[in-house]
């Protein structure tokens, strides 16, 4: 699979597939789930319940509340975290999945709106919105009620149909190694599911997405913003016509498809007859629902699969068993795991190469003491310091050239924090040093908010990290936190460690700080009053 083939959309889900959704939240999450413990799974896969089962009882009858049960009981909540809608490596805010229904009743799950951080996951069980309501709703709103697939323990059999397998999985031999483009069917048959899929996705990444689309019967219509929607839908969204079709025909009247009112697609259903025209972002019709991207997307499994980015192994469980029934894995299927990172080539002053690596928790290098404070007397002086000698402190933040490697892994730690996979951060640091700069975010305590602080927090308090660090907004981690909705319980923390709640927009960061004092710090005000700036004064 060439680069042009490789959709904008891969560039958030591979980090995603390892952190959002890591090892440790899996097996925990099938822990509780054996237990018959459907609240500790959610919990362990970071669904926050918002609802009560035996109020459900009391209001809507024991029938309504045992069917809401069962479905309880039979969730996989890190499926359900695995198949979210993704932007970047971050869940998209503000949307609402529906799971089920149950009467007046819909079991859903949102993801929350606004701030920097991630998006939490609620999990509902509340009265169903109304057609019109959803209508306005649009795209925020995605319907998983026809794809129990995604979800549900009972129904993962139809994951293969889902993934688009016949005999094998799309763009896989059976062996699961990725076919090369040469390897593609021209023109497959009908009957052919995996064949097909691959096929038209080739098409689309050759820029012929309408022979794709007229492939599976969907008949493209030429308006004045088709250009723009068709590249979109194609490159950044990764459109399966052969998906498309099949869900759309027992459709009446057809749906929207696309992400946002600037770039969306109607699909109207006349007959036996398809019909995909792009629509303008003003004066759309408000009179078919938006189809949820599950239903029209290709599986983003499928294209890191096509390319090599990951391998059968890194899928999760549930979903290598029904892919792969007969393949024997070459480890336990999963993510994987976080290891010590392996040692990186540096060209020392000499021109020699030298490998660098961590080892208890710092950079270490093949030259003995006397070198090492050599070099310190170096640079005290002002000299200049090559090679080996300048990774450490450029993995500090100093001015220097940080191997590519280890601008990786600094990358890779960040990406776990602002993912919250604590497990991933805690493993990463066992092997390398805390104390390097997270470019606009600051330092990893100004990130600590978003993983459990209880156990990452003393780590980097201890590893030297300054608490009085300011991010790119001049922000400490303290403020950060307060402002970022950190816990009540990392701010009272912060506080013990003496941090300050230093920003140069004092004014406006006041109010928000003022807020949460409102809201749920009050315990806390007489703590945090004192190193509030007077109004109208930074600082």
């Amino acid at each position: 699979m060439g680069k042009k083939d490789r959709p904008a959309s891969w560039h958030g889900v591979r980090p995603a597939r390892r952190h959002a959704v890591s090892r440790q939240m899996i097996e925990r999450v099938a822990e509780r789930r054996r237990a018959g413990d459907w609240r500790g799974a959610c919990a362990a896969a970071g669904l926050e319940v918002t609802f009560d089962l035996d109020e459900i009882r009391r209001e809507h009858g024991a029938e309504t509340a045992g069917a809401v049960t069962d479905d309880l009981m039979h969730l996989a909540p890190d499926l359900v975290r695995w198949h979210l809608p993704r932007g970047e490596p971050f869940l998209l805010p503000g949307r609402q999945v529906i799971l089920a229904e149950h009467g007046p009743l819909e079991l859903s799950v949102s993801t929350t709106s606004g701030g920097p951080a991630p998006a939490r996951i609620l999990l509902h069980c509340r009265p169903s919105l109304s057609a019109q309501v959803r209508l306005r709703r649009g795209d925020l709103d995605q319907d998983w009620t026809g794809l129990r697939q995604l979800w549900d323990l009972r129904c993962l059999d139809g994951l293969r149909e889902w993934y688009g397998c016949s005999d094998r999985v799309p763009f896989l031999r059976p062996d699961g190694t990725p076919l090369s483009r040469e390897e593609l069917p021209a023109a497959p048959g009908p009957d052919d599911l995996a064949a097909l899929t691959e096929w038209t996705a080739a098409l689309s990444a050759d820029g012929r997405l309408d022979d794709a689309l007229t492939a599976v019967g969907v008949e493209p219509v030429e308006v004045s913003a088709w250009d723009f929607v068709r590249h979109r839908l194609a490159h950044v969204l990764s459109l399966d016509p052969v998906r498309l079709a099949r869900t759309v025909r027992g459709l009446p009247g057809g749906a929207i498809i696309g992400r946002d009112t600037l770039c969306a697609a109607r699909i109207e259903v006349d007959g036996g007859r398809l019909r995909l025209k792009a629509l303008p972002a003003r004066g759309q019709k408000r009179d078919l629902p938006w189809l949820a991207e599950a239903a029209w997307r290709r599986p983003p499994d499928l294209d890191l699969l096509w390319r090599g980015d990951i391998v059968p192994e890194d899928l999760h469980p549930l979903i290598y068993g029904v892919l792969f029934p007969g393949r024997e894995p070459a480890r336990p299927p999963g993510p994987p795991e976080v290891g010590p990172p392996p040692p990186v080539r540096v060209r020392c002053r000499d021109g020699a190469w030298h490998q660098v690596r961590f080892r208890d928790g710092r950079l270490r290098m093949p030259h003995d003491e006397e070198e090492l404070r050599r070099e310190e007397a170096l640079r005290a002086f002002g000299g200049e310091v090559i090679g080996c000698f300048t990774v450490p402190a450029a993995w500090r933040g100093a001015r220097g050239r940080l191997p590519r490697e280890l601008r990786r892994l600094r990358s890779e730690l960040i990406m776990m924090f602002r993912n919250g996979d604590t497990d991933g951060a805690l493993s990463l640091l066992d092997h390398v040093d805390p104390r390097t700069p997270c470019g606009d975010h600051g330092t990893l305590l100004h990130l600590v908010h978003l993983v459990d602080h209880e156990r990452v927090l003393p780590r980097l308090l201890d590893a030297g990290l300054d608490p009085a660090a300011l991010d790119a907004l001049h922000r400490t981690p303290l403020l950060v936190a307060i402002v970022e909705d950190g816990s009540p319980r990392l701010i009272e923390a912060f506080l013990d460690a003496g941090a300050p709640l230093h920003s140069a927009y004092g004014g406006v960061h006041r109010e928000i700080v003022e807020s949460r004092l409102k809201r749920d710090l009050g315990h806390l005000r007489d703590r945090i009053e004192p190193l509030l700036p007077s109004p109208g004064r930074t600082g």
